[in-house]
């Protein structure tokens, strides 16, 4: 398999990823390094980050950051109800206590 074929399947609604485990994020880089170390059939002591700037791939952190921030620039544009941003008021406390990846999205 190429990463053609595996990002597109991976990175499915990504755009939500933001509030997912640090956990998460990092089993899925784990699988894309897996997965681009037996396309370009490199040995285990070739860097992850040599393989990724040669591919020109990026990390799935900064591919969730770039699809996450395009998709949230083009909800206004978009006349959906169901898209629109939902109001947000932080001053209503949350009873969410688990910890989340921020993006800064």
């Amino acid at each position: 398999m190429d990463e053609d074929e595996n990002r597109p399947a991976m990175m499915c609604g990504s755009q939500v990823w933001g509030a997912t485990s640090t956990t998460n994020i990092r089993r899925l880089q784990v699988f894309q390094n897996k997965q681009l170390m037996h396309v370009v059939n490199a040995p285990w002591y070739v860097r992850r980050k040599v393989i990724h700037d040669d591919l020109k791939i990026d990390p799935i952190s900064d591919f969730i950051k770039k699809s996450s921030t395009k998709f949230f620039n083009k909800i206004p544009q978009i006349r959906n109800e169901s898209l629109q941003r939902p109001a947000y008021d932080p001053a209503i406390p949350s009873s969410r206590n688990t910890t989340t990846t921020n993006f800064g999205v």
